[in-house]
């Protein structure tokens, strides 16, 4: 997941790793509209091949 989400760009949002504890994952976006983020990152993940199999979330703070 790291590398799929890892500089991934969409309009004007662009997401960098910060840190891994355990199995989260945690990611900053370049804008601050947090919602629109999510979804982008979650339609991201729903669209590659490891996203059909998982269970995930995906959660701004």
């Amino acid at each position: 997941m790291v590398e799929l989400v890892d500089g991934y760009t969409i309009d004007d949002f662009e997401f960098r790793h910060v840190k891994t504890e355990g199995m989260k994952l945690y990611f900053e976006c370049t804008n601050p509209d947090t919602e629109k983020a999510v979804r982008h990152v979650k339609n991201l993940i729903k669209g590659s091949e490891m996203g059909r199999a998982l269970y995930f979330t995906v959660t701004a703070e």
